[in-house]
């Protein structure tokens, strides 16, 4: 009981992001590392992929590492680009065992888009392979690929100003067809980003045939073959930038940057029919500091957000989490996952099973590094298994227990008759010592009974903890883990 009670005490001073893991640097050198802000880091099983472009050789060039057990350790970084000229703004996916990275590249003399494939997870690399040739800037890819097909968007000069173009592979990336203009406004369409889904394939952009700069999007049916008319996103007069996408089902999830609120905010909105109709704008952060750089990435109905922010009274900017269990309904209350006293910026999220790996570039070193941090748990979600509404608050004891490797914990939430807000929730894994070891719960809730699962397969057999606190109550109880 003496134990117990100690450990109930700590429990109290336990900080909210426990869950997520320590920094780690992955780019292995003492010189500049640069990333784009988004599809840097993608993931299949336990291996996971990330691709920067650094000052160890100069003019910069691609390189690539991996982790084949889930971000635990980190290979040795491979230069992929195989040319003496500039290599810049790689961006990476997967498809089962094949890796596809797309990058820019000078050794024609002006930007162009290259492309370079592994069909063995990233163990060796094929050729260079130049998808443009126009005689125009090209700049800054996306890539996706779902099955055998690998798209492509980026934007160039070739009209006379900047437009999207795309291409595609229906092989794994062995032969390409035809550039593709999706643009075609009286402004300028820059910056796109492209997600599919089985043979749905979206983009977002960026355009100013409006005077200011909007986000739009565009969706195809069949594989990128033929498109939908351009759709305007936002309509406000001030500058919307960097969106990012994700599709799941008929859910396409879009959040980007806004600048409506004199100072830019990040701003999220979704469709649930395949992009027939959209939410309102829902505004995700609230402080009077910039944002920037929002990314997104969806599994199941769970969608998780990274962003850029600088906080109250901190100039540098910081990475910033959050999360939607129920498809962009409601959201939690968010995490802070750097603390530097420098700039962290330009982050990246890739879903893998229950976890979530996320990369960013860190001046904590002194110059521009490549790091990176999971959480093991961070996609594991809730559910509302009943109608009928609890009378109060209670936290169920997990079953199975004794459990081996996974164990499932109900808690109720009440209905709050003073206020008719969600209540915020927090259901927290403890160690005997009081130290957090994971956090499944923390978002608002509507009042009802829930369940969710807690994977412990990477935590050592013994007595945990488990902590339910919201609006007044808290209530612990003890489990235990037999492997």
């Amino acid at each position: 009981m003496r134990i117990l009670f100690l450990v109930i005490i700590m429990l109290a001073a336990i900080n909210a992001s426990g869950q997520w893991e320590v920094d780690t640097r992955i780019s292995d050198n003492s010189v500049s590392s640069f990333i784009q802000n988004q599809g840097t880091i993608a993931s299949n099983g336990n291996v996971i992929h990330a691709v920067w472009f650094d000052f160890r050789i100069s003019p910069p060039k691609i390189y690539y590492i991996r982790s084949t057990n889930n971000g635990t350790n980190w290979g040795i970084s491979t230069r992929i680009s195989n040319d003496s000229s500039k290599a810049s703004d790689p961006v990476v996916c997967t498809s089962g065992s094949f890796v596809h990275v797309a990058f820019v590249d000078e050794r024609h003399g002006l930007s162009e888009i290259y492309y370079k494939q592994s069909n063995n997870e990233g163990t060796t690399w094929g050729p260079d392979i130049r998808l443009t040739n126009n005689g125009a800037l090209s700049y800054y890819p996306s890539i996706y690929a779902t099955g055998q097909t690998v798209h492509i968007t980026w934007f160039d000069s070739r009209t006379g100003r900047y437009n999207i173009f795309y291409k595609r592979s229906t092989d794994n990336g062995i032969t390409w067809g035809n550039d593709l203009q999706l643009t075609n406004s009286s402004g300028e369409a820059r910056d796109s980003y492209i997600t599919s889904n089985g043979s749905f394939v979206c983009i977002v952009w960026v355009d100013t045939r409006d005077f200011n700069k909007e986000i739009y999007c565009k969706k195809s049916t069949d594989g990128g073959q033929t498109w939908s008319d351009d759709i305007r996103l936002t309509n406000f007069n001030s500058d919307s930038v960097g969106p990012t996408l994700s599709v799941n089902g008929s859910f396409i999830h879009i959040a980007w940057a806004d600048r409506r609120d004199n100072h830019t905010e990040i701003y999220y909105k979704n469709s649930t029919d395949s992009g027939l109709s959209w939410s309102i704008d829902t505004r995700m952060t609230n402080l009077f500091s910039d944002k920037q750089s929002p990314n997104i990435a969806v599994s199941g109905n769970i969608v998780h957000l990274v962003w850029q922010q600088c906080t109250l009274g901190i100039f540098n900017p910081e990475i910033q989490y959050t999360r939607s269990t129920n498809n962009g309904m409601t959201w939690d209350t968010g995490t802070r996952l750097t603390y530097d006293s420098v700039e962290s910026y330009d982050p990246s999220i890739t879903v893998s099973g229950q976890s979530l790996h996320v990369l960013w570039q860190d001046k904590r070193d002194g110059y521009n590094a490549i790091y990176y941090k999971r959480n093991l748990t961070g996609n594991v979600g809730i559910q509302n298994i009943s109608t009928e509404i609890p009378s109060a608050y209670s936290l169920g004891q997990n079953y199975p227990n004794p459990f081996n490797a996974r164990t499932v914990i109900r808690f109720e939430v009440q209905k709050l008759e003073s206020r008719s807000q969600n209540s915020e929730v927090t259901l927290k894994i403890f160690d005997i010592t009081g130290k957090e070891v994971a956090t499944l719960v923390n978002e608002r809730l509507q009042a009802g009974t829930y369940e969710t699962t807690f994977d412990g397969s990477g935590l050592n057999s013994g007595v945990y903890f488990y902590r339910l606190t919201t609006d007044g109550f808290s209530e612990t109880k003890r489990m235990v883990l037999i492997k």
